[in-house]
């Protein structure tokens, strides 16, 4: 996490080299990249490529049964419910034209089968990416930092990704179903990365729900042009929708949540004058240690998002060791930012802190704001309330080397903070009771460590400042200190750096309480891994998991080596509630049918279920969409057939993904347009 390094501030008077050696390193490990301003632009977000191929499971062939449950709720169903079952209906049909043409098991087999411009077309289904979790996985990249060159990503495209596009243009993954958890992609913490797609240019990232990656969820690096549209990120133990060190990016209507690090990150950004490099709009960040995190996040507009139930909502700031230093120019504005208060050191967290906010800072829970290192921001026009201890802080890292990161020129204005920002809305800094430590100010809307030229406030409604008074209305030129804060604002800060706790395995820590007690909090309680973590091994087989080891009794569904085809011997289940052959009479994966012919690479054939298992997440939709008209109904049979006859897949096949049976042409793009409007209500994905 970048935006903890503003405690550095204190290095610069107070601590002993002792200290000084504590620096945290960066968490975010990435090759030396050049990030300039590129010349492409953000994918249309209604794109149909010339060319599409289609991804599929056995059970994601649409039934009658579930077509016959959306009619019923077509009959009775009214407002959001009612608009959910049409887009239902309609991803029903197509489905059931798609799955005809379904010629890949594995998201990763159609990407190395995909040429430029190219739609992969994700059906119904749980996708854990079998071949890509068996590949090998090493500890360390082949550079000197522990990362990985992109050409070693070439040689070994799955060492660290479960899903990697690698140098193609054009490229979309879309899930097919009427809502994105219809389609979940599951690293089952095998993998680091989810999908990364590095120097890619127009990608797309639309309809479905990735999860469990070790470190980052869906990945876009060193590239130009990229859409996430209606893409949910959780649980990856980092980020969860990422962009880096790239241009002309849009993340829209997304969700983002369970990162140890954050929900959002765009980092490395090209200051972009005259536009954008980056939005995020009407998305929702929660139950993250940060809900977005922008390290170089410069030209970023955040607009529009509901940023709640974080340990701090918005995070900018500036290191030397990312592309395009400092931060700057970007714009947060018209978003709700509230009750920011997730306890991430708590016994009872389930989404525990890594990197500084873990082993070098304890972060001021209960945040809504804090840019720490940055430039020429605009924060406006935002509701900020229920945040326990600061609407939003300001402050420089003296300590960030070779250059400082200042603050200058940042503005904030016309920010409803507190009760004034409606009904239901509380004020923030409720979190100190009076001259219960030593930090006699308490929590404030804003902060501001008295550092940088010409940063600003106001007009703001009612707030509560530290200092009491602050340069404004907007402009107001003037003149802060330096690089080092006054000692006040100094010494709550650095009450808080963690120290290790001696004779302690692993190690624990305690805050530094150098002054007195730090004002919120000293000691991490949290456990070491999500509850997304624990459960593979929780003793119940649960989505994506094809047997659970237990404690001590696995627990295997009933299946055995000769029910799965393997011969005779003891079938096992292995720690990350994988099918474990090895002990089995005959080893290895499970058998690959005879392909289908007109697939490309020899694609396995796909029996068909009757009964279909879509994945749903605990959480379900009640997103409001438009209206279009869907296709008259075509029954199917109660019994699917293999799709084992001739017919070929449809690569470079017209421009419509609805094709019938009779050849009909439907629905193509109109489909995606369901899922425009506003961002969808609902409660974190369960782990």
């Amino acid at each position: 996490m970048k935006g903890i390094q503003f405690i550095v501030w204190m290095f610069a008077i107070q601590l002993t080299a002792q200290f000084t050696a504590l620096a945290p390193a960066l968490a975010h490990r990435e090759r030396p990249i050049e990030s300039p301003v590129r010349p492409g632009s953000i994918p249309a977000i209604d794109r149909v490529n010339p060319n599409h191929l289609v991804v599929c499971k056995p059970s994601s062939q649409p039934t009658q049964a579930q077509l016959v449950s959306i009619q019923a709720r077509l009959a009775t169903a009214t407002g959001e419910a009612l608009l959910q079952a049409q887009k239902d209906e309609a991803a029903w049909h197509r489905n059931t034209a798609l799955f005809a043409q379904c010629c890949f098991d594995n998201i990763q087999d159609a990407v190395n089968a995909a040429g430029d411009n190219t739609d992969i077309l994700i059906m119904p289904g749980i996708y854990r990416e079998e071949p890509s979790r068996a590949a090998p996985s090493s500890s360390e990249g082949d550079l000197e930092n522990g990362a990985y060159s992109y050409e070693y990503h070439v040689a070994h495209p799955n060492d660290a990704n479960l899903i990697a596009i690698l140098g193609k243009k054009n490229i979309t993954l879309e899930g097919t179903g009427g809502r994105p958890d219809d389609v979940l992609i599951d690293a089952g913490f095998v993998k680091d990365v989810g999908i990364r797609c590095d120097r890619c240019e127009g990608f797309v990232a639309r309809n479905f729900w990735q999860r469990n990656a070790n470190e980052h969820g869906v990945y876009t690096v060193d590239s130009d042009g990229y859409l996430y549209d209606h893409v949910l990120g959780s649980f990856n133990r980092e980020y969860q929708l990422f962009g880096f060190a790239s241009d002309n990016g849009l993340m829209t209507d997304c969700e983002a949540s369970g990162g140890g690090d954050s929900g959002f990150y765009i980092g490395g950004a090209p200051v972009t004058p005259g536009r954008f490099s980056q939005t995020i709009r009407n998305s929702r960040m929660f139950h993250n240690v940060l809900g977005f995190s922008g390290t170089q996040g410069s030209s970023v507009l955040i607009t529009g998002c509901d940023v709640y139930d974080n340990a701090i909502g918005i995070s900018f700031n500036s290191q030397n060791d990312h592309p395009n230093f400092p931060q700057g120019h970007s714009v947060v504005e018209h978003n709700d930012i509230h009750d920011n208060n997730f306890d991430i050191y708590a016994a009872t967290s389930d989404v525990p802190p890594i990197g500084e906010a873990y082993d070098f800072f304890r972060n001021p829970v209960g945040t809504g704001l804090w840019i720490i290192g940055g430039e020429d921001n605009i924060v406006r026009n935002n509701r900020v309330y229920n945040n326990s201890r600061f609407g939003m802080i300001l402050a420089g890292n003296a300590l960030e080397m070779p250059l400082p990161a200042e603050v200058h020129r940042n503005q904030f204005v016309n920010n409803l903070m507190g009760t004034a920002a409606g009904a239901g809305a509380g004020p923030n800094a409720t979190a100190f009771p009076p001259d219960s430590t030593g930090y006699k100010p308490g929590g404030s809307d804003f902060f501001w460590d008295r550092t940088g030229d010409d940063n600003c406030w106001g007009p703001n409604s009612q707030m509560k400042t530290d200092p009491v008074s602050l340069p404004g209305p907007c402009p107001a030129p003037n003149h802060g200190a330096v690089v080092t804060p006054p000692q006040k604002q100094l010494e709550v800060i650095l009450n808080c750096l963690w120290a290790e706790i001696p004779d302690t395995h692993p190690t624990q820590y305690h805050t530094a309480d150098t002054y007195y007690p730090c004002p919120w909090g000293q000691v991490n309680l949290a456990p070491y891994v999500s509850s997304a973590q624990l459960v593979c091994g929780n003793g119940t087989i649960d989505i994506a998991e094809d047997c659970d080891p237990g404690n001590g009794s696995a627990n295997l569904g009933g299946q055995s080596c000769a029910s799965l085809s393997h011969g005779t011997g003891t079938l096992k289940c292995d720690t990350h509630c994988q099918w474990d052959f090895s002990s089995c009479s005959v080893t290895g994966p499970l058998p690959t049918a005879t392909p289908r012919n007109g697939c490309p690479g020899g694609a396995a054939v796909l029996t068909a279920s009757a009964t279909p298992i879509v994945p749903t997440a605990t959480n379900t939709a009640t997103k409001t969409v438009a209206a279009t008209s869907t296709p008259t109904p075509v029954a199917v049979a109660a019994t699917a057939t293999p799709i084992n006859e001739s017919g070929g897949c449809a690569i470079g096949a017209g421009t419509s993904h609805g094709v019938s049976a009779t050849g009909a042409l439907w629905l193509g793009p109109s489909l995606l347009m369901w899922l425009r409007q506003r961002v969808r209500r609902r409660q974190p994905p369960r782990a």
